[in-house]
């Protein structure tokens, strides 16, 4: 899925945005194939605005010009990331639940059970959580987020990504943030953090803040304080990640819940 498209959408389906800035995201998102070739003339001109509405628009959805705008629409368009469900559309059924079975018994194989200790207490203790992720990863993320609340546990997840981001970097020493980013890009230095200042966020944040995530390196990374490895084999994440929230309700089931 491509961040730019990602943000646009969540933009443009904000009920309390203007009519102009929604007129010139659905533009884009119909032709998000080549708007990254135009100039910002020829999108006013396609959209039917002025540039000077259009460049309000770009500062809106967090870019600070159209060029970075371009640059990084170019960036995630060139390097969408999706599961192995959706780069293959031959697969057949039989393959697909193989490779379901695969993934689940694979992740409860490999899954440190030992590190989720302290993250449960840490949901049961903290007074103030944020769980975030982008892409594929925020279904996950508001699938636990719906299922803590049924549990009596209150916690913050936007879908606005310069919303989470906000909420990290202003976030105080009793606040607790809970990431899922499989890749790792969530929280390091690559395209992300050239146009959403990612990076910035994490280390102004004074919050205890959990990475869940497939990439081992980010252990080395001062700024995140636990890691929680999410074992994969065939790169349809989301069931790993729906057997790591289940398994965190269950254990939430024995420390605190009738």
């Amino acid at each position: 899925m491509n961040l730019v498209l990602m943000t646009l959408l969540d933009y443009i389906n904000d009920p309390h945005i203007s009519v102009v800035d929604r007129c010139i995201g659905e533009y884009i998102v119909k032709n998000i194939n080549q708007v990254s070739l135009y100039s910002i003339n020829q999108l006013a001109k396609s959209a039917s605005v002025s540039i000077s509405q259009v460049s309000r628009f770009i500062k809106h959805i967090g870019f600070q010009s159209f060029s970075d705008f371009k640059e990084s629409l170019n960036v995630h368009g060139h390097s969408q990331r999706h599961s192995l469900l959706q780069r293959d559309n031959q697969m057949e059924v039989s393959t697909y639940q193989k490779y379901v079975q695969e993934e689940i018994q694979y992740f409860f194989e490999h899954f440190s059970f030992d590190m989720l200790d302290e993250f449960i207490y840490d949901l049961l203790s903290f007074s103030k959580i944020g769980m975030f992720g982008i892409l594929n990863s925020e279904n996950m993320v508001k699938n636990l987020h719906y299922d803590l609340a049924m549990k009596g546990i209150m916690t913050y997840s936007f879908s606005h990504f310069i919303d989470q981001l906000s909420f990290i970097e202003n976030a105080d020493d009793q606040t607790l943030i809970v990431i899922y980013s499989i890749s790792g890009e969530y929280v390091t230095d690559n395209c992300y953090s050239r146009y959403y200042q990612t990076l910035t966020a994490l280390k102004k944040s004074r919050a205890k803040i959990y990475v869940v995530t497939n990439n081992k390196k980010l252990s080395h990374f001062s700024y995140l304080d636990r890691i929680i490895h999410i074992p994969i084999k065939n790169q349809l994440y989301h069931y790993s990640l729906q057997c790591f929230n289940d398994v965190v309700l269950l254990e939430l089931q024995k420390h605190r819940l009738p």
